[in-house]
């Protein structure tokens, strides 16, 4: 008997390759002043396309993650009489980069669409909600005009925590590439027990610190 499978859907899409990890459902704010990536944003403006974000690693040889997110472009802040323009945009699916080709100023490449497997289960997502909180009390001071509050009802919570904190890329970018919520939320597990273990030793540096002495 013939193994069924799922066919995988390869498409083309611009590549805006920048030292950073986009999540699906993140906002991110972009200056765009490059003329090679102004031209990539306005072929998506007129035909209402998506781009691929990819995160270029600093100080590796100029080297490019596989997998990223694609970006939306939800609003058009600013645009500039020189060109440059302001763009909000949003996070909306993962890919795999199967090739990449250069055909236009700007870089394009074939992805694969990614699935996602929601199979984390409440305990997990209790335990780094737990430990999100416990980092806020520590790091963070009350009344602080961010909302860094965990978004318990999101499904892909893992995706959401990342983006809000600053784990460094290696982390973000594992997040990224996994397809199991269970998985990405063991990653960010450790990730903030490291954090954690920062900060309590930060705070017990303040505390043992003598206090000033006033001079008469």
């Amino acid at each position: 008997m013939a193994r069924a499978y799922t066919e995988r859907v390869i498409e083309r899409i611009p590549l805006f390759p920048l030292e950073l990890v986009l999540f699906p459902r993140a906002p991110l704010p972009l200056h765009i002043f490059e003329p090679r990536y102004r031209e990539m944003i306005g072929r998506c403006l007129s035909e209402n396309r998506e781009f691929g974000m990819v995160c270029a690693f600093p100080g590796n040889g100029g080297s490019m993650a596989r997998v990223g997110c694609t970006a939306r472009i939800s609003a058009v802040i600013n645009l500039y009489d020189d060109g440059r323009l302001d763009i909000l945009t949003e996070g909306v699916r993962r890919f795999r980069v199967r090739h990449t080709v250069q055909e236009k100023s700007y870089r394009e490449a074939d992805v694969e669409w990614l699935d996602e497997a929601l199979d984390a289960t409440s305990l997990e997502r209790s335990r780094i909600i737990e430990l999100h909180n416990h980092l806020l009390l520590l790091a963070f001071e009350e009344g602080s005009a961010v909302d860094l509050r965990a978004p318990a009802d999101n499904d892909h919570l893992a995706f959401a925590l990342a983006h809000m904190l600053p784990f460094d890329l290696g982390v973000k970018q594992a997040v990224l590439e996994s397809s199991s919520e269970r998985h990405r939320l063991e990653v960010l597990i450790a990730a903030y027990e490291q954090l954690l273990a920062r900060a309590r030793e930060a705070v017990r540096t303040v505390e043992a610190e003598p206090r000033s002495r006033l001079v008469m």
